[in-house]
């Protein structure tokens, strides 16, 4: 693969999941400052459980940015348990905040939510996934042809 198609793929990888790491740094940032300022008698607790609920996303999130800056070098064989296991608990993650969105069963918000935000939601939400899929794949053709 030459240079410049792969600083194309990774430039391409690295916008496409930019918002989705951008939203969860603001949620995680939020949520922390909540615990510690939410309270004048100490920690709130609610935060500090959603601030631990967001501990397994982030890790998802930095094992697929770990795997974006290393597949021109793997194999699917060489992927360590500890990236593969972080990839699919965030695929997982991704088809359960998207199964909503997809099917409609959020409602009672489609009166207040306008397209632009439904399809803000998708992107964010579904980047991640289709990125991780696109990557595999990518790693298994490019095992395969050798």
């Amino acid at each position: 693969m030459s240079r410049t198609f792969s600083l194309l793929i990774l430039g391409i990888l690295i916008t496409a999941l930019l918002p989705t790491t951008l939203v969860y740094i603001l949620g995680l940032a939020i949520s922390i400052a909540g615990t510690f300022n939410g309270n004048t008698h100490g920690i709130t607790p609610a935060f500090l459980y959603l601030t631990m609920l967001l501990i397994i996303p982030g890790y998802s999130l930095s094992c697929l940015w770990w795997l974006i800056f290393k597949f021109q070098n793997l194999s699917l064989g060489g992927l360590p348990k500890k990236i593969w296991a972080g990839l699919v608990v965030g695929m997982v993650l991704s088809l359960v905040f998207l199964f909503p969105l997809i099917t409609g069963e959020f409602e009672s918000l489609i009166p207040y939510m306008n397209i632009k935000d439904n399809i803000f939601s998708v992107h964010i939400l579904g980047a991640p996934l289709i990125i991780t899929l696109l990557l595999i794949l990518f790693i298994g053709l490019k095992n395969s042809r050798k």
